[in-house]
């Protein structure tokens, strides 16, 4: 009677822990810590860039984005001025500008959208935002 006993309450504590232990997941290769703190990904667009670029833009945020800390905004300069907008260097316009706020609002990392013209510039100017070093060793 015992041994019945024990082996679901074993099995019941093994859940539990295992449930709780981990609050990382692996994306792609990498392990990607998903704790509460979120970045944020400001793209700055201004009336010179087309609707149809805005919208890839956020078609690539929703892939690339999607299973990270990052959170992705865009952003119309046309529409008005943002607060972020001085935290970045000179802008092109017509061209769009990201900029990589960290959680608590201290540091800010301007990304620059490619002067080269590859297949997908939007893909790659989102991306990196999100790659490092160390991720793409591991990929």
């Amino acid at each position: 009677l015992k041994k019945c006993f024990a082996i679901p309450l074993v099995a019941l504590l093994v859940a539990t822990v295992t449930s709780h232990a981990c609050r990382y997941t692996v994306r792609d290769v990498g392990f990607a810590d998903l704790g509460n703190e979120r970045y944020t990904f400001f793209c700055f667009v201004d009336g010179q860039v087309s609707t149809e670029r805005a919208k890839q833009l956020g078609q690539a945020a929703g892939a690339l984005l999607g299973d990270s800390n990052v959170r992705f905004e865009l952003v119309n300069l046309a529409k008005g001025d943002h607060p972020q907008a001085k935290r970045l260097a000179k802008r092109e316009p017509g061209v769009p500008a990201g900029l990589l706020l960290s959680p608590d609002g201290e540091l800010a990392w301007p990304v620059i959208f490619p002067a080269a013209k590859p297949d997908n510039p939007e893909w790659s100017f989102l991306a990196s935002a999100v790659s490092s070093p160390t991720r793409n060793k591991l990929l």
